[in-house]
């Protein structure tokens, strides 16, 4: 590690990064059911009003960027003779235009300061997450 420090197993970050976000859906989701058991709306608004912004950002948004990062690292890491052919290429740029104007306008739907408040949130978030558990290392 650059740092000097030991680095842990990676199959051990690995499961303790999927229980930490398996246990913290699952409480989400099961205070979200608690509260529409005892309110007894027909619709969870709350849920959905919760769901709609996470799904935009981890769905539809983080496909555009991923589809971005393949088609980049296909010409940043791989020979000539290993990329992908061209109409495969073609089908990748304009998927990931495609899904990052569809998650944009989704996100300027909701209106832009909530849009920005929930992007900034979701960041932050990230990155406060990450730094701790860095500092654990």
């Amino acid at each position: 590690a650059l740092s000097g420090r030991p680095v842990e197993d990676p199959a051990r970050w690995r499961k303790r990064a999927l229980w930490t976000v398996g246990l913290g859906g699952l409480l989400v989701l099961l205070g979200l059911l608690l509260y529409q058991l005892q309110t007894s709306e027909e619709k969870p608004e709350l849920l959905v009003h919760l769901l709609t912004p996470a799904n935009l950002f981890t769905g539809v948004l983080s496909c555009g960027v991923i589809c971005a990062l393949a088609l980049w690292s296909d010409y940043r890491f791989l020979p000539g003779a290993l990329r992908s052919p061209r109409l495969l290429q073609g089908i990748l740029a304009a998927a990931s235009f495609l899904f990052l104007w569809l998650g944009i306008r989704a996100y300027a739907d909701l209106g832009p300061s909530k849009a920005i408040s929930i992007f900034a949130g979701t960041v932050l978030a990230g990155l406060l997450l990450s730094a701790a558990y860095q500092k654990r290392l």
